[in-house]
């Protein structure tokens, strides 16, 4: 069985982003996604995604002389509630489940990645916004965060099905023809 991954790599211009750029011309996000992904190579980035898709965050400094690292990563914005959030919980799942694989030394942390699956509960056809946390000089002096991306499960819907009329018309919705008397 093989597991589909979606990555999604930011790049950041940390030199611009320390000397007080704002992340709107600072931060890029892109990912791997075939299709339904909107936004790409802005920090607004909705990302497509499916429950139970492993997602992998990775930032690459576009000035390797100044590393910058996801310190975290929280769903939900700053201002309103998680979709997935439980009553009563702390965090949604997604913001619980996600950490950092540790597949280097913790002296480099701006090698880590940031993985996490889509959690059941995310409707389709809604976003589902998330918070990078960005830390930034070697001893991680400066932090930064970078609202509005967000992953999304587009699901479409097929066109109105039309009956062959020259205007165009659609068909009568069924539940109409049944009532109807």
């Amino acid at each position: 069985m093989s597991y589909e991954i979606r990555n999604i790599q930011i790049f950041v211009d940390s030199i611009a982003l320390a000397a007080g750029g704002a992340p709107e011309k600072t931060v890029f996000i892109y990912d791997d996604s075939p299709s339904g992904s909107t936004l790409k190579g802005t920090n607004r980035a909705s990302t497509a995604v499916y429950p139970g898709l492993f997602v992998r965050w990775e930032v690459n400094a576009i000035d390797t002389q100044a590393p910058i690292w996801i310190s975290g990563i929280s769903f939900g914005s700053k201002h309103e509630e998680t979709l997935c959030a439980a009553e009563g919980a702390s965090s949604d799942p997604m913001t619980a489940a996600l950490q950092p694989a540790r597949i280097t030394p913790r002296r480099t942390p701006w090698l880590f990645t940031w993985e996490g699956i889509v959690p059941v509960c995310v409707p389709a056809n809604v976003g589902y916004p998330y918070v990078i946390h960005l830390s930034a000089g070697y001893r991680g002096g400066k932090s930064y965060d970078v609202e509005g991306p967000q992953l999304i499960w587009p699901v479409y819907y097929p066109a109105p099905a039309s009956d062959g009329s020259p205007d165009g018309a659609a068909i009568e919705p069924v539940e109409e023809v049944i009532h109807a008397k």
